[in-house]
């Protein structure tokens, strides 16, 4: 049964998300080296989240490689906490981060203009590890927006 649903998502999303097999391969890789994914659950995510699972079992998620590779929680210090979201807490996240990388850059760029070229090569870096951050993010965020629309047009019908 996990297959199928996994399956159901993936035939749902596949023709609606750019990129889609790329991502998944990335959510998988990322599900099967992160640190709240044991014993083929994830023990970060509360059962009670509406997330992408691939199924729900005795309490625990098997999240679908599409949640894990959306997941803000990947690669953070385990502190035994579960936690419950939803996809719009997630989206609220990615956005919140989103204009804190913005503003960060604003004033990377307005510090680039007064120093030399020379003395600005740690900024200059930093801005381009910025921009990357910032089109990962930007991404994820196309990605939850297709998600969500996709589900309220199943709680409509």
């Amino acid at each position: 049964m996990q297959n199928f649903r996994e399956i159901s998502i993936d035939i749902v999303l596949s023709h609606r998300i750019r990129n889609y097999d790329q991502i998944i391969l990335e959510g998988s890789r990322k599900r099967d080296s992160c640190a709240f994914f044991i014993y083929g659950y994830c023990k970060k995510i509360s059962s009670k989240s509406k997330v992408l699972a691939s199924w729900i079992s005795n309490g625990k998620i098997v999240p679908h490689p599409l949640f894990c590779y959306l997941c803000p929680f990947y690669s953070l210090r385990d502190d035994d906490k579960t936690v419950t979201i939803d996809l719009f807490d997630i989206y609220l996240t990615y956005k919140n981060l989103k204009t804190q990388i913005e503003r960060e850059l604003e004033f990377i760029e307005s510090r680039l203009s007064e120093f030399s070229f020379s003395t600005s090569i740690a900024l200059r870096r930093r801005r381009e590890d910025l921009i990357a951050f910032l089109d990962d993010i930007s991404t994820k965020i196309k990605i939850l927006m297709e998600i969500i629309r996709v589900s309220e047009r199943e709680h409509e019908d």
